[in-house]
């Protein structure tokens, strides 16, 4: 969906049975308005909301279903989305009871590897096809 120089994609997330939105505009503000505006519910804007990326996640109260959101200006840097996604990462594994291990993290770096390139596939339509 694209509304404003929104850009709102919802990822069906492997694995885990959950969905990743990631919201791209040239204002973390107008991407947070248009989510809310979406979901019929008020997200708290974080202080540093002014940075280019932002993560927010939240569970329903009556099915217990999760959402992960990823809000990101069109100009982050890989350094700042690959951040951002290991956030999403560990809350995704603390939510559903895994432990993080260096041990054996083979794991955790595909799952890290599957979100980053599906972030990016979301970022390349948004440079190609919104701005």
């Amino acid at each position: 969906m694209s509304k404003n120089k929104v850009l709102i994609r919802k990822l069906r997330l492997a694995v885990y049975r959950t969905s990743l939105w990631v919201v791209i505009s040239p204002s973390i503000r107008e991407s947070i308005d248009q989510v809310e505006d979406e979901i019929n519910e008020s997200l708290e804007l974080p202080e540093d909301w002014k940075r280019s990326v932002y993560t927010f996640a939240y569970s329903y109260k009556d099915s217990g279903a999760t959402r992960y959101l990823l809000f990101l200006r069109p100009n982050a840097k890989p350094g700042e989305v690959a951040h951002e996604t290991k956030h999403i990462l560990n809350m995704i594994f603390s939510w559903n009871g895994i432990r993080l291990t260096t041990a054996n993290d083979e794991h955790e770096c595909y799952y890290l590897e599957y979100l980053v390139n599906r972030i990016y596939t979301v970022l390349g339509y948004y440079k190609k096809y919104i701005t």
